[in-house]
Formats: C-alpha cells, sequence, structure tokens
C-alpha cells in the first residue's frame, strides 16, 4: 500500500481506485473509489490556508445550513464533509498535513477559467444562492 491508500483508508473501508482529480491549482485532489461509492481526498495546502482546520468548521457550518434547506429551493449541490472512520472531520498524516474527504458529486464539471459569459452568469448564481 501507498502512503496515498493509507490516507484514503482513513475515510472508507476499501480502496479500489485511487488517481488524481484536476489540476491541483491550491489543494492535492485525488479521486478515491471503493466498492461502493466515490469521494474526493484533498491535501489542504498549509501556504494557501494556514488555519486548515478553520476551513473544516467553514465546511461544516455550511453543510448544516443547507441540510436545513428544501431540495427543491436549493437547486444546486454542495460536496458534503465526509468524516473519517473515527468520526473525526480530518486526518493529520506524520507530516501535519491535514486531509479532508468531501462527497463526490458525478457528472460535473469543475472550471478553472471562464470562456463564456453563460459560464460567468451560471457562476454568479451559483455563488448568490
Amino acid at each position: 500500500m501507498t502512503k496515498l491508500t493509507d490516507i484514503a483508508l482513513q475515510f472508507t473501508d476499501t480502496v479500489t481506485a485511487l488517481a488524481p482529480l484536476g489540476n491541483g491549482l491550491i489543494n492535492d485532489t485525488f479521486l478515491v473509489t471503493s466498492a461502493h461509492s466515490a469521494l474526493v481526498l484533498q491535501r489542504i495546502n498549509r501556504v494557501v490556508f494556514p488555519q486548515p482546520m478553520l476551513i473544516m468548521d467553514n465546511l461544516r457550518v455550511l453543510n448544516q445550513h443547507l441540510q436545513q434547506k428544501s431540495a427543491d429551493i436549493l437547486k444546486l449541490e454542495i460536496p458534503t464533509a465526509l468524516s473519517t472512520r473515527l468520526g473525526k472531520a480530518y486526518f493529520e498524516d506524520a507530516d501535519g498535513d491535514i486531509w479532508r474527504a468531501l462527497s463526490f458529486i458525478a457528472d460535473t464539471d469543475s472550471l478553472e477559467t471562464v470562456q463564456h459569459t453563460q459560464e460567468a452568469k451560471q457562476t454568479g448564481w451559483a455563488l448568490a444562492h
């Protein structure tokens, strides 16, 4: 097993595939596939986010707020923060790096640059809601 697989196993009971996801402009991001589901595994960049636990706190508050909303009102899906198998919000490795897992939303795109006006409008709409 690799170190990355060991880290992924903190969040899921099996790992059948593990691959980089996106370009990793800020965080190192991986798609982890298990026998039953998929999740996104991220090493939070401590240079950009010197207090990564605050990110997890913000995401927890956001997830709780969104869970109170009706799905037909919300009209968008936000990744949910997943706990470790020990019930923690994140995993800290031997190097002091903070890792988090998020639900994987299939059939979606993550744009790094806006190419068309409609993409900018849709992004603005999502941020406003």
